[in-house]
């Protein structure tokens, strides 16, 4: 059994989250990923607003994790094109399932909700 030592875990999405899908419209802005799974390449816009919460967070102690529906692989392969493999803990596939006996909103904590519009910036 490995033991998550840490107080303060916080998860972050990748696509839309992380990396903006979408057109593109200067390729130098953006990174590029290829997909683990398929080979294909991705130009996505970094979305620098919330890489900066990732950051934050992390410098303030937390334990990051970074998830994607797309697969553990997706989510590692984000996080090395992003250059942020110093900030994030762990990367996983976001949980299709979680099994408790209270609400998500009574043992989840706080949800940020950003979208890719949000106003911590692009």
């Amino acid at each position: 059994m490995q033991v998550i030592k840490s107080e303060m875990n916080i998860y972050f999405d990748c696509d839309d989250t992380l990396v903006i899908w979408g057109k593109v419209k200067k390729k130098d802005k953006c990174v590029l990923v290829t997909d683990p799974y398929d080979g294909s390449q991705h130009y996505l816009k970094p979305h620098i607003g919330h890489l900066k919460i990732l950051k934050d967070r992390k410098a303030r102690g937390a334990t990051i994790h970074v998830w994607s529906a797309g697969g553990y692989k997706w989510a590692q392969a984000v996080v090395k094109a992003l250059g942020i493999e110093q900030y994030v803990d762990f990367v996983c596939s976001k949980p299709v399932m979680y099994v408790d006996d209270l609400e998500a909103h009574e043992i989840l904590g706080e949800r940020l909700y950003l979208g890719k519009d949000s106003a911590y910036g692009t």
